[in-house]
C-alpha cells in the first residue's frame, strides 16, 4: 500500500463469483483492522465513503446476489471515486477455475445462488458473465484456484496490510508454570534461572510493581 493511499481513505471493494473466497477475503481485510461490510446496498456506498470509519479503511463485499445490484452502477461508482481526492477506492476481484467452483460446491453441499437457472457449471458461467465487466476493471485480481486460505490471506496481506512503518503492540506477561500456559500466547521463554525475589524475606510480599522487585530483577546478570 503507498503512503498517498494510506492518508486517504481506503476503500476495498470485494467481488468474484460465489464459492471463490469473497467471505474469507473480507475475513482477513477485517483482521487487518478494516471495517467489513458486506452486501451494502449500492445506493449507500457514496455516503460511506464521505463518513469514513477511521481505522484502516473499510472493505466492503459486493455480492451479485443482494437487492440493487448492478454492474453498471458499481461502475459508475469507480468512474466517480477515481476523481476524490480523500479517497483511495480498490476493486479486489477474486476469480476460480469453473471446475474448482464445482468442486467446492459439489464438497460443501452448497446450493448455488444461480443454480435454480440450470446445471451448476451453466450457473458458475452465468454469474462470471454478469461480473466479467468488474473483472476487467479490477484493480487487484487474484486467482483462487489453487490457494489454500492460508494462501489467500498471505497474498491480501501483501496488496492491503498496513506497510511496515505501522506499530508493532507487544504485550509481555509473567505466569507460573504450574498453572499452565497462556492460551494467548505466541512466544514463551523459560525465565525461571533468574534469581527470584519471593525467596528474600524482605521481598516476598512485593511484586512486579514495586521498584524494589524490578531493582532486584534488574540487577541479576545471569
Amino acid at each position: 500500500m503507498s503512503d498517498d493511499a494510506q492518508q486517504k481513505n481506503r476503500i476495498v471493494c470485494v467481488t468474484g463469483p460465489a464459492g471463490a473466497g469473497r467471505q474469507t477475503a473480507l475475513r482477513s481485510l477485517e483482521d487487518l483492522g478494516y471495517e467489513a461490510i458486506d452486501n451494502l446496498p449500492l445506493r449507500l456506498v457514496d455516503s460511506l465513503i464521505a463518513n469514513p470509519s477511521g481505522g484502516q479503511g473499510t472493505a466492503l463485499g459486493l455480492d451479485p446476489r443482494s437487492r440493487e445490484f448492478s454492474t453498471a452502477q458499481v461502475l459508475n461508482i469507480l468512474d466517480a471515486q477515481a476523481h476524490n481526492p480523500d479517497a483511495a477506492v480498490d476493486l479486489l476481484y477474486l476469480d476460480c477455475a469453473t471446475e474448482t467452483l464445482m468442486k467446492r460446491f459439489s464438497e460443501t453441499r452448497r446450493k448455488h445462488p444461480l443454480s435454480e437457472k440450470g446445471t451448476l457449471d451453466a450457473a458458475i458461467q452465468a454469474e462470471k458473465d454478469i461480473l466479467h465487466p468488474l473483472k476487467t476493471r479490477a484493480s487487484v485480481l487474484i486467482d483462487t484456484s489453487e490457494l489454500t486460505i492460508h494462501d489467500l490471506r498471505a497474498q491480501l496481506d501483501q496488496w492491503f496490510a498496513p506497510s511496515a512503518q505501522g506499530t508493532l503492540n507487544v504485550a509481555i506477561h509473567s505466569f507460573s508454570y504450574k498453572r499452565g500456559l497462556p492460551f494467548s500466547a505466541d512466544m514463551v521463554f523459560d525465565c525461571r534461572f533468574l534469581r527470584n525475589p519471593y525467596w528474600e524475606p524482605a521481598l516476598h510480599e512485593k511484586t512486579g510493581l514495586d521498584p524494589e522487585i524490578q531493582s532486584f530483577v534488574s540487577a541479576d546478570s545471569t
